[in-house]
């Protein structure tokens, strides 16, 4: 009998304690971000993920404004966005392609009033897929590629959030901005020096405005898109070292634009600041969630149990690659 009431009481106490985790990670979720009616604008969206972004917007109801330097590219990508347009929503969702320079600040001003005169409406939702991908080491890569890598990666998107900010804060709560940061800023990977560097300094830019923006309603999202099949990343190849495209190649296949822009859409209306794709990058999320903000209760509390665990599994990894990266050097000093 009184074996039977420490059994019922336990469960009792367990039910009340997963209730409770269940109520709290409730109150403690951001609410879901509405898109129907609203005006996104997207830095970087003609094509790769930021297009297949788009695509995905337009058939929630949100009207969107493309920028992009490109104005024969712009051109398809609005073409190809606008097939996506539901029939019952044609009257109310616009696409608008903008060309411009974001590395101008000047530009990235003008890109901006434009997108929002022509929507006749505020941005609800900026998403920075601006980047450019060049690998190569620090010794054998020129000083104006890399001053180039980071006036795309960083200095591009800080212009766009700057032009963008006074228009957020005029729409409806609550505003969102995505950043496009890279795996290869999570763990670095051998042949990115300069773009690794620059996709690092997104994701401390990401963590100050995300303290900055709180008290007006913005929330922030910072992506982490692994290699990924665009135009961009095809150019990337061509002049890839080969112990990069070794190391590369030996973890996964690049993966479909489309999946990645479904997984990162799917984050910032959930209002993830860390966004994933992939296991891997699941695995790199857990690990480097450290001091980053976590909006969901649950998460955090599987950030923290699998931190130690983590830290363990990333040293296999990052032994794999010295021991990658000795052989064929090895090699090289038997060839030459």
């Amino acid at each position: 009998m009184e074996y039977g009431l420490v059994i019922g009481v336990s469960l009792g106490v367990c039910a009340a304690i997963a209730a409770l985790f269940l109520l709290l990670s409730w109150l403690w979720s951001p609410s879901k971000l509405q898109l129907s009616g609203r005006h996104i604008l997207i830095g970087g969206g003609s094509q790769g993920i930021g297009l297949e972004l788009g695509k995905l917007l337009v058939a929630e109801g949100g009207s969107v404004s493309v920028v992009a330097r490109n104005k024969d590219t712009l051109a398809k990508a609005k073409a190809e966005i606008e097939k996506h347009v539901l029939a019952d929503k044609t009257a109310s969702v616009k696409v608008v392609t903008i060309s411009g320079d974001l590395t101008s600040w000047e530009s990235a001003q003008t890109a901006v009033r434009e997108a929002c005169a022509a929507q006749g409406k505020p941005i609800t939702l900026l998403i920075c897929a601006v980047g450019l991908g060049t690998s190569g080491t620090l010794e054998d890569m020129d000083m104006k590629t890399i001053e180039g890598l980071m006036r795309t990666n960083w200095l591009a998107p800080v212009h766009l959030v700057k032009a963008a900010l006074p228009s957020l804060k005029e729409g409806p709560r609550p505003a969102h901005i995505a950043l496009f940061s890279s795996q290869a800023a999570q763990m670095g990977v051998y042949g990115y020096a300069a773009y690794s560097s620059a996709k690092c300094a997104l994701k401390g830019l990401a963590e100050v405005l995300e303290f900055e923006l709180a008290p007006y309603g913005i929330r922030l999202s910072l992506c982490f898109p692994p290699d990924t099949a665009t135009p961009g990343f095809d150019v990337e190849e061509l002049t890839k070292p080969e112990l990069t495209r070794i190391i590369s190649e030996g973890q996964y296949q690049a993966f479909a634009p489309d999946a990645v822009a479904r997984t990162v859409l799917c984050g910032i209306k959930r209002g993830e600041f860390q966004i994933p794709v992939g296991f891997d990058g699941w695995l790199l999320k857990n690990l480097n969630a450290a001091s980053l903000p976590q909006p969901y209760l649950g998460q955090l509390v599987v950030e923290s149990l699998l931190a130690g665990l983590l830290r363990i599994v990333v040293q296999f990894y990052k032994g794999d690659w010295h021991r990658t990266i000795r052989k064929w050097h090895q090699q090289k000093k038997k060839q030459g």
